[in-house]
């Protein structure tokens, strides 16, 4: 009976830790039109993340964690890219046809807003190479 306690708090500890997400909410999102295929705009977000230093931890559909009318199958491409390094940032990549609204999020309720345009510009130029 002793064990099977120990073995109940061991399980209920190890669950607790799995459910925590690098999802930020939209509070100081900041958000600029990249002209590109969804592809390009894509793989120059993982790049320039990458060259600043952010570890990409994944890439999911940005409808598990919020609503939004682009994700109701009405032509938009939608990707969500987690990464991190001491604080948590969320890039969300939204396009129809070659125009793309890339949102940047850091989280939580965290602002940069030198961060942001620095990222925007290293991703507008590396989209014209």
């Amino acid at each position: 009976m002793r064990y099977l306690g120990v073995l109940l708090i061991l399980v209920f500890v190890g669950c607790a830790s799995v459910s925590m997400t690098d999802y930020v909410k939209s509070e100081h999102p900041y958000v600029r039109k990249i002209y590109g295929t969804f592809e390009k705009v894509t793989s120059c977000v993982l790049l320039v993340l990458h060259h600043k230093g952010w570890e990409v931890s994944r890439e999911v559909d940005p409808e598990v964690f919020e609503r939004d009318e682009r994700y109701e199958n009405n032509g938009y491409q939608n990707v969500l890219i987690m990464a991190g390094r001491k604080k948590h940032l969320n890039v969300f990549v939204h396009c129809f046809e070659n125009i793309c609204d890339v949102e940047i999020r850091f989280g939580p309720k965290a602002r940069n807003d030198r961060l942001a345009e620095s990222i925007f510009n290293a991703l507008e130029q590396e989209i014209k190479e």
